[in-house]
């Protein structure tokens, strides 16, 4: 009987709550594969090599970024708004320019071939299989980006699941039965990625029925160029925030303590993976609220989700040095006291996303540009001069301090916009976002204190559990509002 209601309660979810539940699940079942599979590549992988897998890691994203500016990302998410009823032709021209890009960035590498393989010590090899993966990729998330936005959370799903699950058992695979280095792995994984993304690269390209005319190419390559353009920034310096302390470790420290490290991110991505599901499935659905002009909504259900996520974080704090000693050898255990101020720098990535989404919905992107090259040289030199001081340690304390300026000073630009965009709407409650934030990082803070006794952290996610029992009808608002989405 409880089965047969909750299937006619499923039923009768609007698709976009369905969308918002499956790519959640989905979003966790990834995350249980990578604890599964992090914890075997530190067995089978020397913890240098280890170290030197997650800078490649780091290099690819910063590669992206520089080859395709992210235009498959950002522009083409806000132009499918903006050219809706066109999108096959959109998409063709979004690729091409993208492509563009990225060729041109891959003659640049050809020209300094020397100077990048020594930074990065990636081989030729590697570099050129990542930039072949940079030609179809695009493709694959101008494909993500539209089925998210339509709500068709089946065909994301299967996909992404079947991808994730290749992009896992081939590496593994080759590390066990060629060489257990970093190279082979990230090689194989590249390799695989390839092949897969290939059929949406050809597919979307070979459409003739959606080839754009050079007079539809101009006007949409104007506007990407134009809205992505200060983005480049703001991706690098947000990756910057996310990334580069593992970069700095290891030439500062030792690829050793930038495994240690890569592995109290690991643990913090299931907080991540959270987050960046609600994000996913909430930015569209800010986007239609302030085109209906709906903003009471979007501040409501921020304050909601804000509660759920503090909550999340705390329950994965507390529970840490299990997780570590569980998942990982004895060697990382260290790392243990990066996990809380990591953690809690995704409350704030989450909190200045929203924000962010008000800026790039009435396509003020320079301001997003302003405040990540300033919070990501904030970053680089706290590192610079406290990983000397602290050690790598201290890495954990700088991302969460740039993460609360970043959103500080998002907030202060979103209201800059909103004056001119939407004058005397203030749609976010920030007396009350403020008390959960204060709440969030005092909290980690003091449960650190208490590592060392396990019975009162397990009382402590007793009580969460406990509160989240009691307020379950509040926490179930935030479906409902979900709901609500068109």
């Amino acid at each position: 009987i409880m089965l047969e209601a909750l299937r006619r309660k499923y039923d009768g979810m609007p698709v976009a709550a369905k969308a918002a539940l499956w790519f959640t699940v989905c979003n966790f079942f990834l995350a249980g594969l990578g604890f599964i599979t992090g914890p075997l590549f530190t067995r089978l992988l020397p913890p240098e090599e280890y170290g030197i897998l997650t800078l490649y890691v780091t290099y690819e994203q910063i590669i992206l970024i520089l080859a395709t500016w992210e235009i498959q990302v950002g522009a083409y998410q806000r132009g499918l708004f903006k050219y809706e009823g066109k999108w096959p032709q959109y998409s063709q021209s979004t690729l091409l320019l993208v492509n563009l890009l990225t060729i041109g960035a891959f003659l640049l590498v050809l020209l300094f071939h020397r100077p990048v393989i020594a930074f990065t010590r990636m081989s030729p090899l590697t570099l050129a299989l990542l930039f072949v993966y940079l030609l179809f990729q695009p493709a694959y998330s101008c494909w993500n980006t539209r089925r998210r936005t339509l709500y068709d959370y089946k065909a994301v799903v299967g996909i992404t699941v079947l991808y994730s699950l290749l992009n896992i058992i081939i590496p593994l695979l080759a590390v066990l039965f060629i060489r257990g280095t970093a190279a082979v792995k990230f090689n194989a994984t590249l390799a695989t990625s390839i092949v897969i993304l290939a059929f949406f690269y050809f597919s979307t390209m070979l459409r003739r029925d959606a080839r754009p005319a050079w007079e539809e190419i101009r006007p949409q390559w104007r506007y990407m160029i134009a809205y992505e353009a200060p983005l480049v920034l703001h991706s690098l310096s947000y990756l910057v925030l996310g990334q580069a302390d593992r970069v700095m470790i290891g030439k500062m420290v030792g690829d050793r303590e930038a495994a240690f490290y890569g592995v109290a991110y690991t643990l913090a991505s299931a907080v991540t993976i959270l987050q960046t599901s609600l994000n996913q499935a909430l930015t569209p659905w800010r986007f239609h609220k302030l085109k209906e002009e709906n903003y009471g909504i979007i501040g409501s259900t921020t304050v909601l989700i804000l509660l759920f996520i503090a909550g999340a974080i705390l329950a994965v704090v507390l529970i840490a040095p299990e997780l570590m000693k569980l998942l990982f050898t004895d060697d990382y255990y260290e790392a243990v006291l990066c996990i809380p101020p990591v953690t809690v720098s995704v409350f704030f990535m989450f909190l200045y996303s929203t924000f962010v989404s008000v800026e790039s919905y009435y396509e003020k992107t320079k301001y997003i540009m302003y405040v990540s090259v300033f919070c990501g040289l904030v970053n680089i030199l706290l590192n610079y001069l406290l990983i000397p001081v602290f050690g790598y340690i201290v890495c954990g304390y700088t991302t969460l301090a740039s993460y609360i300026l970043f959103a500080v000073l998002h907030y202060y630009f979103m209201r800059l916009v909103c004056r001119k965009a939407i004058p005397g709407v203030r749609i976010f409650p920030m007396a009350t976002i403020l008390a959960i934030s204060a709440a969030a990082v005092v909290c980690s803070v003091l449960i650190t204190l208490l590592y060392p006794y396990w019975i009162a952290r397990y009382a402590l996610v007793l009580v969460i559990l406990g509160l989240g029992f009691i307020y379950r009808k509040r926490l179930r608002a935030v479906w409902e509002t979900i709901k609500a989405a068109k």
